[in-house]
């Protein structure tokens, strides 16, 4: 079993692909399967290897064409083209964002993956008082946005719990919209997040204006 989603917010198109296929399928799902062996080869793991392989599928059908190459934090980037990329994946899940005129960031996760064990290292202050540890939702919500937007920014030296704040949603619907400020030189700068909660999957998209 497998499923997709796609739609498009505020100019960014995303794709979210719950997949199931083993890493044999999905070499043979690839548009350049040999090309996809080698390159996926770097990666011990074939866990790690699936999900590689399910996110360029994934991107190439959602029109991402030309080389993905990385930045020096990791970032994926499209070699030659002015086109922003971000990925995701989880267990059992890949995520895709693209735009050529927001710079975005997107995350998905498992909503039973254990956040509350590290919530003190990457909830602020001020989210502390309204995330309860007890609600999976909440707590996946601010994991997200914040990954996302870390993404967003190049994967480059935010601190979680302390540069990086969500305003509080409430109440917290199955899909939404939001704010986070992110402490830029001693500014606060406000971020756009959107947010969709899958059956047992949280999905944050993180954008705002080049």
């Amino acid at each position: 079993m497998s499923s997709h989603c796609r739609f498009t917010i505020n100019g960014c198109d995303v794709g979210l692909w719950f997949y199931s296929q083993s890493e044999a399928e999905l070499l043979a799902m690839a548009s350049e399967p040999d090309r996809m062996m080698l390159e996926c080869k770097g990666y011990s793991n074939s866990v790690r290897r699936s999900e590689w392989l399910a996110t360029r599928i994934l991107a190439r059908q959602m029109g991402v064409s030309g080389d993905i190459v990385y930045s020096q934090h990791g970032e994926p980037m499209l070699q030659n083209s002015d086109t922003r990329i971000s990925f995701s994946h989880t267990t059992g899940a890949v995520a895709v964002a693209k735009s050529a005129t927001l710079t975005l960031g997107i995350d998905v996760e498992q909503l039973k993956r254990t956040f509350a064990k590290v919530l003190g290292r990457y909830a602020s202050e001020q989210e502390l008082e309204w995330v309860n540890p007890q609600n999976q939702q909440q707590m996946a919500l601010v994991w997200c946005a914040k990954e996302a937007i870390y993404k967003m920014q190049g994967n480059t030296g935010k601190v979680f719990a302390t540069q990086m704040n969500l305003q509080q949603v409430s109440p917290l619907m199955q899909e939404g919209e939001t704010i986070a400020h992110v402490e830029d030189n001693g500014q606060w700068m406000p971020v756009s997040i959107y947010y969709k909660f899958f059956n047992d999957y949280c999905l944050v998209l993180a954008y705002r204006g080049v």
